[in-house]
């Protein structure tokens, strides 16, 4: 569910009543600022600690020509985004496991076209805009091979999938959102492990042309590629 700002604020009872039923995207100025989720697997004793994840450290504040400079000289995982660096751990089994089954139905969909299927780590450098940016989503398709230039993607995917952790929920579903839209990212599609459902975006022109969630025993479509898809309940 999308909801503005003044809306939820006002009608804050009813919305964390609706969370039993799907998560709440709230916009700002008509762009996501944030997203409200049922906490479903938070236990007493994560209540007295920080929850270290996959993003395992405090994010630091730096120019995308530092980062470029730093991450050439390492061999960490790391990403940049809305000028600060996000260190990335292993992922977990069953992120791994969705990963591989998607990366089978993608591979074998885009066999014999020109478009082509990577998977993490592969670095997607954006850095024909105002805030530049280099990430690592768990899936992505591109057709614009033209823009893989000395081996490095500068381009825009036209399909990103990224598989939620508990620790990345937020950034995968608010930061990440936002920097595919604003880069032209045509679809983007969210696996949620823990709710084992899927929720999916379009855009066109810098607008959202369609959004949605896609639940067990129910089939995803793509818009952009006709005939891709791909029955929810094979991931979980």
């Amino acid at each position: 569910m999308i909801v503005n700002s003044t809306e939820f604020k006002t009608n804050l009872g009813k919305y964390l009543d609706l969370l039993k039923k799907e998560d709440i995207y709230i916009l700002r100025n008509g762009k996501p600022a944030a997203m409200v989720t049922k906490c479903n697997y938070l236990t007493d004793a994560d209540l007295l600690k920080e929850n270290a994840g996959i993003y395992d450290y405090k994010p630091i504040y730096i120019s995308y020509e530092d980062f470029i400079e730093r991450y050439e000289k390492t061999d960490e995982r790391l990403e940049y985004i809305d000028g600060k660096i996000f260190a990335m751990s292993s992922p977990s089994h069953e992120h791994q496991r969705i990963s591989m089954i998607l990366s089978s139905i993608l591979f074998s969909f885009f066999r014999e076209n020109k478009c082509q299927v990577f998977a993490a780590p592969y670095d997607v450098h954006f850095e024909n805009t105002e805030i530049k940016a280099c990430v690592q989503p768990d899936l992505l398709v591109i057709c614009d091979n033209e823009n893989i230039i000395n081996g490095k993607y500068y381009g825009t995917p036209t399909l990103v999938i990224e598989i939620l952790s508990q620790a990345s929920r937020a950034k995968d579903s608010i930061k990440k959102l936002n920097l595919y839209w604003e880069n032209g990212v045509s679809e983007y599609i969210i696996v949620d492990p823990i709710k084992k459902n899927i929720m999916y975006w379009n855009f066109e022109n810098g607008e959202i042309i369609e959004q949605g969630s896609t639940n067990k025993r129910e089939t995803y479509n793509s818009v952009m590629f006709k005939g891709l898809n791909f029955k929810v309940d094979e991931l979980f």
